[in-house]
């Protein structure tokens, strides 16, 4: 995150010797106070264990947060749902952040999170960032089904 804020010119926040995420996260909303959106980034993991549940719920309160998006990769696959799920039943997510939504079997495996009811996301790589498009499940099922904008159309 460093590497990336440096290179768009947005201010980083974090401590290496820390081992708290909940303290980093306090830490960090104390130093941009000022600001008028923060972003805080969690470390990813494979594997929901207690340990992540514990630290999730952690930072989910230090946080205080108005947004709170999972990131999964579109190549997940049918995973997708279970992830969401269970990332919803500890934070209580406002929506889904999709990557790597390069093939249509790969939409068609992640569409399982619209089950759970939570916004989904596309990201699309722009200039090496990525670019976030919200879309309604209409607008999904219209992409993965190659036809477009079907709410445009209505």
């Amino acid at each position: 995150m460093k590497q990336l804020g440096e290179k768009i010119g947005v201010e980083v926040y974090g401590d290496v010797k820390e081992k708290k995420a909940a303290k980093i996260v306090k830490d960090g909303l104390k130093q941009f106070a000022s600001k008028k959106v923060i972003i805080i980034d969690s470390a990813g993991r494979s594997a929901l264990d207690s340990e992540l549940r514990t630290e999730l719920e952690e930072v989910n309160i230090a946080a205080g947060a108005d947004e709170k998006f999972l990131v999964l990769s579109g190549d997940i696959g049918q995973a997708a749902k279970k992830q969401a799920d269970e990332f919803n039943k500890i934070v209580g997510l406002t929506g889904v952040i999709l990557t790597k939504m390069d093939s249509s079997q790969r939409r068609r495996r992640a569409s399982a999170c619209f089950a759970s009811g939570i916004n989904v996301n596309l990201s699309e790589p722009e200039k090496k960032l990525m670019i976030l498009k919200s879309t309604t499940l209409c607008v999904f099922v219209g992409r993965l089904l190659g036809m477009g904008d079907l709410e445009a159309i209505a």
